[in-house]
């Protein structure tokens, strides 16, 4: 699979083509002149979404990832505005009709929810435990969610992104709180 380094990435999740931006020669780091960005607030959620990568995936600007990775991480956190591609290439089966609440009738695509389901089933079944079978709540005790938690990548663990995708598993059915 393809690598790209963190900045591009970074770029293509705001649907610059990274090939032209032009960097800022006085600073280190993956840093670009104004004329880069479509606007100012372009720029701003740049810099905020490079920072946030590296800072979880403990990498520099120039540290490498795969699209599906970075894609995973992006939609995982609910990054909004992400090109349709970048979402599709995390995964193929991205619904891309679910309508939106602006009433326009407009389709967007469905955020990685089943990339974060998928990653809290995974960390269930590595403690020991079957998604469908998960022990008694001891009354004083951490309960089975409270270890998966603390297991879970960072980018699970921002706003409500665990807690959501919990309840659609326990709402489908794919795990069983006894």
């Amino acid at each position: 699979m393809p690598t790209v380094k963190a900045w591009q990435a970074c770029a293509l999740s705001l649907g610059i083509d990274p090939d032209t931006m032009k960097p800022n020669g006085w600073v280190r780091g993956a840093v670009f002149k104004d004329e880069s960005f479509p606007s100012a607030k372009s720029a701003e959620d740049y810099s905020k979404r490079l920072r946030l990568f590296t800072a979880n995936r403990k990498c520099d600007d120039y540290g490498e990832t795969t699209l599906q990775d970075f894609a995973a991480f992006a939609a995982g956190l609910g990054w909004e505005g992400l090109p349709l591609e970048l979402v599709q290439s995390a995964s193929p089966e991205v619904s891309t009709g679910e309508a939106d609440d602006s009433g326009e009738g407009a389709a967007r695509p469905q955020l990685l929810h089943p990339a974060q389901e998928d990653e809290i089933l995974r960390i269930i079944e590595s403690l020991g435990h079957s998604p469908l079978a998960l022990p008694r709540r001891t009354p004083g005790q951490p309960w089975v969610k409270a270890a998966v938690l603390e297991k879970a990548p960072k980018w699970m663990k921002q706003g409500t992104v665990f807690k959501k995708a919990w309840d659609r598993l326990r709402q489908d059915k794919r795990i069983k709180e006894a």
